[in-house]
């Protein structure tokens, strides 16, 4: 498609080869034909699978209830599309979302239930096969909270790893009182 916006440069190696750096910005399967002095090469056209960037944080969509209501004992949940920088999406939920919710009236009790063991099955985040990510968190004490999002990036050529937070987060979410459960009640 002669619509792509890419740009390319060509570097003389040596002993009549080139060196070809090419950037696109859309990702996707491709036939790519390279000329010499305006004739084609014959074993053109190349097909080539443009995929896409790391997730970007700023560009990511997020939507669902779980970003501002929930009920006491029950799962809640919210998506996320992953995209690059370039708005592309994925086609497999291919990053690790990160959640933490922080409890606006009382910073010493644990009141959610986000990566434990003994969390219910609902808890945790889930591959939608599209691109998209399912996150899902039960709460165990009503009030206000705020929910973090991030996504953990690898930092090219290393072992190290930052943190970059969604757009818009933190979302406030309230929680309010729900049925009595094993999860919900204390002795």
């Amino acid at each position: 498609d002669s619509s792509i916006p890419i740009s390319y440069s060509t570097t003389y190696q040596e002993d009549g080869l080139y060196r070809a750096s090419i950037r696109v910005t859309v990702s996707g399967s491709f036939n790519v034909w390279i000329a010499v002095n305006r004739a084609m090469i014959s074993s053109m056209p190349i097909p080539v699978t443009i995929e896409p960037h790391a997730v970007c944080a700023s560009t990511s969509d997020v939507f669902g209830t779980g970003l501002s209501i929930a009920t006491v004992g029950e799962c809640v949940s919210f998506t996320i599309h992953a995209r690059d920088e370039f708005g592309n999406q994925f086609a497999q939920g291919s990053s690790q979302f990160l959640l933490s919710l922080e409890d606006t009236f009382d910073l010493v009790a644990q009141p959610t239930c986000v990566d434990k063991p003994f969390c219910p099955d609902c808890v945790g985040m889930y591959d939608l096969g599209d691109g998209s990510v399912s996150m899902r968190y039960l709460l165990t004490i009503s009030g206000q909270y705020l929910l973090h999002v991030n996504v953990s990036q690898s930092m090219l050529g290393s072992n190290a790893t930052f943190m970059d937070e969604l757009l818009h987060s933190p979302w406030e979410v309230v929680a309010y009182p729900g049925p009595i459960t094993p999860y919900t009640t204390y002795l």
